[in-house]
């Protein structure tokens, strides 16, 4: 799994105290999600750390095709239904809009350049944050961020065990407006950038 254990814990726990988690099983997979962000593992390739803490979330493992809610000081709410959103690999098979990391940071945006139009958008910081190459263990780094449409409304990285998304941010202060149309007339793909 290519996620930081100790930030991806972190994130769970948010969910968790939050708005809820939403934790799945089925179809060979483990779903865990917080309505911004989506992991999905292969069932055989869940690490044990990450099975330790959603049972210290959580109280339980999800039994075979279910899916269920939790939140802090509540009961599990298992009338959660699954849908496409869960669905990493074929949502990144559908994901044809490769982006560009920018590595350029701005209010705790991280940018990105869509590669075929030049667009820049954002996404939080904290997102990228989670994505650790050196937890890869024998894995292959994951491929992307990509995105189904052009403006990136949801970006997915995915390798052969494991996919991860979040939802893209829309900015609204001057400064990053600014920044992201000055980046625009840059080509982040081009070699010795």
């Amino acid at each position: 799994m290519f996620l930081n254990k100790t930030k991806f814990k972190k994130m769970m726990k948010g969910a968790f105290n939050n708005q809820g988690l939403v934790i799945g099983a089925g179809y060979g997979r483990i779903v865990l999600s917080s309505g911004h962000w989506v992991t999905w593992t292969k069932a055989g390739s869940v690490p044990n750390w990450l099975k330790g803490y959603i049972v210290e979330l959580a109280g339980e493992m999800p039994e075979a095709e279910k899916i269920f809610k939790a939140k802090k000081n509540e009961l599990l709410q298992y009338e959660i239904e699954n849908n496409a959103f869960y669905d990493l690999p074929n949502r990144f098979r559908d994901s044809h809009h490769v982006f560009i990391d920018t590595h350029i940071s701005v209010g705790g945006w991280r940018l990105l350049q869509n590669k075929t139009s030049g667009n820049i958008i954002i996404a939080a910081e904290h997102m990228f944050e989670v994505v650790d190459l050196s937890e890869l263990g024998g894995e292959n780094p994951p491929m992307g961020p990509v995105g189904r449409n052009g403006d990136g409304g949801f970006l997915i990285y995915k390798n052969e065990y494991s996919a991860y998304a979040f939802t893209k941010g829309g900015a609204s202060d001057k400064s990053t407006l600014e920044v992201m149309k000055c980046l625009e007339n840059i080509d982040f793909g081009k070699e010795g950038q």
